[in-house]
């Protein structure tokens, strides 16, 4: 129920703000070319009319790769000749697979479709080759022996093969320089033929009401191939499994850092203090870049002020997006979603909050009118004293 309400409110999202992202030459360096996962690029002009009538099934491209994980981006040659001319671009739209460690991008020449550029990335998915498929005792075996010395994570599924954000996760944080996760996959029907044998060499219970305890499980082998396994107990997406394979390696690295024999340090002699000394220049504190939250837009306490929020965080300047989460569980909702969603609009300069429907309908009148169910998700243009819904 919580995937299907999340999948509702994305695609109200992105109707509402656009889930593909223009990238200036900066971004583009950094999350395109020094970033760890494959990332698809359209190249586009905002005066091209081919590329209008492709928005459409470029937003539905960027919900479906961004449920898996991967990052879907805009790049307007009209502001970024320089990235144009780097990727010799001759007519727009132009869309482009970036993979990391491949010199050159790989050129989509096939229908304009969702289904069709979708494909098109899944099937040139370097993940493909990082995911080990279990299909006996014997390939387990050899499986827990690749790469011992990491962290591994196995995943017990009804698919018949592994799924797409299974490859993703597997892509991004494959092994690397002493880090990384080495992923594998067990069908259930395989795990079934061969369940005593395989619980053994996992050291998990086989009784068929606990191994696994449920379908999909994902099992995890925190330190290296020899450490006692646990069961993965969050949320299946994409932003919470990335996440803790990320906790993984992180342990990992701090383990290996224990192992190294502490380095030795010279002591530095004191220095002996000048007879007019320099005062020493201070550098200006930067100011931190503010965390993506989704915050209440009704804060505890009510009363008068109630409505403060709304004013000064809806009506400040910058476009306002209000999330409307079930009367039940909202906590969880918008923990839930806050998580879904930094991947994708973290760097959004929008201010974000949440209502339940009973604190939308308090919202002055045309807000109300249109937030009074959930899902829903609210866009409000306070430049253009605009609403949409």
């Amino acid at each position: 129920m919580k995937l299907f309400f999340f999948f509702c409110l994305f695609s109200l999202i992105c109707r509402l703000v656009s889930c593909a992202t223009d990238l200036n030459a900066q971004q583009f360096s950094k999350d395109v070319l020094k970033g760890k996962s494959v990332h698809l690029i359209v190249f586009h002009s905002p005066h091209c009319g081919h590329c209008r009538n492709l928005m459409p099934t470029w937003e539905r491209v960027t919900q479906s790769l961004s449920k898996i994980g991967i990052p879907v981006s805009r790049v307007d040659v009209s502001r970024e000749q320089q990235l144009a001319g780097r990727y010799q671009i001759q007519g727009v739209p132009s869309i482009k697979l970036f993979i990391p460690g491949q010199s050159s991008p790989m050129d989509y020449m096939g229908a304009r479709s969702a289904q069709a550029i979708t494909s098109f990335v899944l099937e040139n998915h370097p993940g493909r080759n990082l995911v080990t498929t279990i299909s006996s005792p014997q390939h387990l075996e050899a499986f827990l022996r690749r790469d011992a010395q990491l962290p591994h994570a196995l995943l017990f599924s009804k698919q018949s093969a592994p799924p797409a954000m299974l490859k993703q996760l597997a892509h991004v944080h494959r092994p690397h320089r002493g880090q990384g996760v080495v992923v594998g996959f067990v069908s259930d029907k395989v795990f079934a033929r061969n369940r005593a044998r395989i619980a053994q060499l996992l050291g998990i219970d086989a009784d068929a009401d606990t191994a696994p305890p449920a379908w999909p499980a994902l099992l995890l082998f925190p330190e290296n191939a020899d450490s006692a396994p646990v069961w993965y107990k969050g949320a299946f997406a994409y932003p919470a499994l990335s996440e803790r394979l990320g906790a993984l390696h992180g342990a990992s690295a701090q383990q290996a850092q224990k192992a190294q024999a502490p380095k030795t340090s010279t002591p530095t002699p004191p220095k002996t203090a000048s007879k007019n000394p320099e005062p020493a220049a201070t550098a200006a504190p930067k100011a931190p870049k503010e965390a993506f939250a989704v915050r209440p837009l009704f804060p505890e306490g009510g009363g008068e002020d109630a409505l403060e929020t709304y004013r000064t965080g809806c009506l400040a300047g910058r476009m306002c997006v209000v999330l409307v989460v079930p009367e039940e569980e909202s906590a969880a909702h918008v923990a839930f979603l806050e998580a879904s969603l930094r991947p994708t609009f973290g760097h959004e300069a929008f201010a974000w909050y949440w209502a339940t429907p009973s604190g939308a309908a308090r919202l002055p009148g045309a807000v109300a009118e249109k937030g009074t169910a959930a899902p829903a998700a609210l866009a409000l243009n306070p430049k253009r004293s605009k609403i949409a819904a």
